[in-house]
């Protein structure tokens, strides 16, 4: 593998993408795994202000979702346009990817730099079974916190 052979495993590119970037979005588990061992920074952001779990939800990688999470992965960070990895996941119908995103917890109320909800962007957008995702999972969190 390239870093055995001294690579770096945070360089990054003209557009800011790093090889964690890459692995996340194309689905390279393996690549990803390695990356993360060697010390890859999983908040480093690309020049949309993009992290590796903003393109891992950007494409419904569900497993590289979870292994970013389990490095410590930040769910709720935000890139250039206020989006969190759950407003990727919902606008490009990604529904285990959201599933996933909301048992890590991740934010619901975020909201992006027009001041919408990811619920509210798949509502607009006219995604309804993850809007209902959404929904539902906010009228849990609310119900579970009325005494």
């Amino acid at each position: 593998m390239l870093l055995e052979a001294g690579a770096e495993e945070n360089l990054q590119d003209d557009d800011g993408c790093s090889p964690l970037h890459t692995a996340a979005g194309a689905g390279y588990a393996d690549v990803a795994r390695g990356l993360l061992e060697a010390g890859a920074d999983t908040g480093l952001k690309d020049s949309n202000g993009f992290t590796a779990l903003h393109r891992a939800a950007s494409e419904g990688r569900v497993e590289l979702l979870r292994l970013l999470l389990e490095a410590g992965a930040s769910q709720d960070a935000q890139d250039d346009y206020d989006y969190t990895a759950l407003h990727c996941a919902s606008v490009n119908n990604h529904i285990e990817a959201v599933r996933l995103l909301l048992q890590a917890r991740a934010d619901t109320e975020v909201q992006d730099e027009q001041r919408l909800t990811a619920l509210q962007r798949a509502s607009q957008m006219g995604l309804i079974e993850i809007a209902h995702l959404l929904e539902s999972h906010a009228a849990h969190a609310f119900a579970s916190h009325v005494p």
